[in-house]
């Protein structure tokens, strides 16, 4: 379901389904800010991905939790609303 919401992100704000990815994880899922110098990467599988100029380390999404999930979803349907755009009809049934 989390592909459908972010499927649609994207489409409202215009930007690739990558980019949509990579931002909600960052916004809402588990990431680490990068800090050079500082940066010890965690146990958990990830990739690293440029959201809004900075860089951060992001938990692969094949990796989470069942809550972590439901919470990444519940909080991008809410950044889709706030964005303006419609709910796909395989979400709201």
């Amino acid at each position: 379901m989390f592909h459908v919401v972010r499927d649609a992100f994207a489409k409202c704000k215009n930007w690739s389904n990558v980019y949509a990815k990579n931002w909600l994880c960052v916004h809402f899922g588990v990431a680490l800010e990068y800090e050079p110098g500082n940066f010890k990467p965690p146990k958990w599988p990830g990739v690293f991905v440029e959201v809004d100029d900075w860089i951060h380390f992001r938990k692969s999404t094949l990796s989470y939790t069942k809550q972590e999930m439901l919470d990444l979803i519940d909080r991008s349907i809410d950044a889709l609303i706030e964005a303006g755009g419609e709910l796909p009809t395989r979400v709201v049934n």
